[in-house]
């Protein structure tokens, strides 16, 4: 039974895993009045992952995911240096080692975008989402602190260059998380992986 919940959570919680995400009907909704920006980040996740069980086994495999905002957006809370924008489209495709020959391209069609350049030492980019898939919620979470001067301030403007994605001394500069319910309270349910290698992209028009 557990082997055949194993396997069924691949395709449930990839749904949520890359629920970040560049949507191309977005884009098409735009009137051509204001910019598009794609973040896009490629990489290979370490092994192993950071935390938890990865029931899904994504670690030591690559992935691809992408988020797209219009440059219109306005932040549903902002603070000082820092912003939230909801309704952000997203899409992704991940490699499990259950699956190796085939990633899987996922989509979905709402989440969250967290810009802070509050911190001095550098910015930080959080994106965020909760999916339900046959009846199996998840909630994911990519977190990143890039160079500072990366970010235009805290709207969603084009980065100020490319950010390496690495791990120095057992610290990752980007992590995603994944998660559901858990049936104990001991957070194995929470899965935390690091990007070894890898470049994230923030750029106007389609990239």
């Amino acid at each position: 039974m557990f082997h055949v919940r194993k396997i069924q959570t691949v395709a449930i919680a990839a749904a949520a895993v890359f629920c970040f995400a560049a949507a191309d009907r977005l884009a098409a909704q735009d009137t051509g009045h204001h910019t598009i920006v794609y973040h896009v980040a490629g990489g290979t996740f370490g092994a192993p992952q950071v935390s938890g069980n990865d029931l899904l086994e994504l670690n030591g495999n690559p992935f691809m995911v992408s988020v797209i905002a219009s440059g219109a957006s306005r932040p549903v809370k902002h603070g000082k240096g820092y912003a939230i924008f909801h309704g952000i489209e997203m899409r992704g495709a991940f490699t499990s080692t259950m699956n190796p020959g085939t990633p899987l391209p996922v989509h979905c069609k709402k989440g969250v975008l967290f810009l802070s350049v509050g911190n001095p030492n550098y910015d930080e980019l959080k994106y965020s989402g909760n999916v339900k898939v046959t009846g199996i919620k998840l909630a994911v979470q990519a977190d990143v602190h890039a160079p500072k001067g990366t970010l235009a301030g805290f709207l969603v403007k084009p980065f100020s260059g490319p950010v390496t994605l690495a791990e120095s001394s057992g610290t990752y500069n980007m992590t995603i998380s994944y998660s559901g319910t858990c049936p104990s309270a001991d957070n194995t349910c929470t899965t935390v992986l690091g990007v070894s290698a890898g470049t994230l992209t923030g750029t106007d028009g389609k990239p």
